[in-house]
């Protein structure tokens, strides 16, 4: 009896060591991306290689803490303020202050840009599969709609314009001017660029503008577009005349801007131009695969550290859905030397966008909900969920890289993925319940 009490001591000793050893985690991998020729989203149940997104935790246990020895301590959420420095201030909705009740400007956002005057794309269609809006505009009848209602005293801005738009045989329509935006790129019916300001706050437009044309004032600071006006032609200087609500404008004389956001008191230095294309203009018709270009301006004078961003994304994993994941990956940006960021999913976009520090490109979603990567991405690239129903991001990560078969892997806790095992993108939106077909993929240019 006493050799099978000691048989079975000995047993649960074993077991009991066997259960407290730790086990390593995978190390995460670096930034090798095999190259993929083809972006399919024609992949079958029989075709697709196995799928191994989800990471449980061991049961009773803070996946933040549960690393090997041999790896860096993790940085826990409240040390993330710590970690990165020289963090933009969010606080009191939109507008931002200092700890003492104070604006904060960030004056190096201000002073860090180089003039650029070459053309440059910032963002493609590499989804072969993408829906193009199957309508066909009447800007006449939008600037007639426009001239006779600017003070009818109806809705706000965007959703007056979205009434002229419709009026012109369009269903894109938004309550939001940013959003707004993003659905006429998205619609693949013209493009967008960014046009400077004139000293006097007046905008002088490209050559190729015509009435019914859409313009929006932008915030630099806060990637928001604040106010959208529908074009209606020049005064006798070339500069543009406009309809619009709220800041009522009846078309009659020259567009003067605010010269500061209303919001942050930001200087404005450019306006967002949207150019719908014509049936003559194959120049433009020829190249569908630009959604977006700006052909003069300004970009940031500042270099992106990829290993240092992806270091913070590793250690400081977070959930990328909402304000919570702009304000992580903004995060990942300032510890990797870039002064982009806002806690606003779309926002943070469209600062990407207006830096020239990269390009962003539509990429579709697998049937298996994964995404093929191209092949010059990079560990410390970016990508965000695009909602076609709402036009926002809702959702935006740091890119950790390729599995085995060239699929996306990134750094990301709450969505369960651990930097190795393929992405897989949710087929519905959480917001709006709407199907989730694409992403938008930034990538930085070194």
């Amino acid at each position: 009896m006493k050799k099978i009490l000691a048989l079975l001591s000995a047993i649960s000793i074993i077991m009991t060591l066997a259960g407290c050893e730790k086990t390593d985690l995978p190390v995460m991998k670096s930034s090798s991306n095999p190259a993929k020729e083809n972006i399919s989203t024609e992949n079958t149940e029989e075709s697709s290689p196995p799928d191994n997104t989800e990471v449980t935790p061991p049961e009773g246990s803070d996946f933040l803490t549960t690393i090997s020895a041999s790896e860096p301590q993790r940085l826990l959420p409240e040390d993330i303020r710590e970690y990165v420095a020289d963090i933009h201030k969010w606080e009191y909705g939109n507008r931002l202050y200092n700890g003492d009740g104070t604006y904060d400007f960030d004056e190096r956002y201000f002073s860090e840009f180089v003039d650029v005057e070459t053309s440059a794309v910032l963002w493609r269609n590499y989804n072969e599969n993408k829906t193009v809006l199957n309508e066909k505009y009447d800007p006449d009848a939008a600037v007639e709609f426009a001239k006779a209602h600017w003070d009818d005293d109806l809705d706000l801005c965007a959703p007056f314009i979205s009434r002229c738009l419709r009026a012109g045989g369009l269903s894109i329509g938004s309550d939001s001017s940013t959003s707004l935006c993003l659905k006429l790129i998205n619609s693949g019916l013209g493009f967008g660029q960014f046009v400077p300001i004139n000293a006097d706050k007046t905008v002088s437009l490209p050559d190729y503008a015509r009435e019914g044309d859409i313009v929006q004032t932008y915030c630099p600071y806060e990637g928001l577009m604040l106010h959208s006006l529908i074009f209606v032609g020049n005064d006798e200087n070339g500069d543009m005349r406009v309809c619009c609500h709220n800041y009522r404008n009846s078309g009659t004389y020259a567009f003067h801007t605010d010269r500061l956001c209303y919001d942050c008191s930001t200087p404005l230095t450019d306006v967002f131009y949207f150019h719908f294309y014509g049936e003559d203009e194959e120049v433009f018709t020829g190249s569908k695969d630009v959604m977006l270009f700006e052909n003069s301006g300004y970009k940031f004078d500042e270099t992106y550290d990829r290993r240092a961003a992806a270091d913070y994304a590793e250690y400081c994993p977070a959930d990328g859905v909402g304000e919570y994941g702009a304000r992580h990956l903004t995060n990942c940006f300032l510890a990797g030397g870039i002064s982009v960021g806002y806690p606003f999913q779309s926002a943070l976009f469209m600062q990407l966008l207006k830096s020239r520090l990269g390009s962003a490109y539509t990429l579709p979603v697998n049937q298996n909900r994964t995404v093929y990567l191209p092949d010059f991405a990079e560990e410390g690239d970016a990508c965000f969920i695009y909602c076609p129903e709402d036009a926002i991001m809702f959702s935006s990560f740091l890119i950790s890289g390729n599995d085995e078969y060239g699929r996306m892997t990134a750094h990301s806790y709450d969505l369960l993925n651990n930097g190795r095992s393929a992405f897989k993108v949710d087929s519905i939106c959480p917001g709006c319940d709407c199907e989730v077909d694409e992403v938008v993929f930034y990538h930085f240019d070194d």
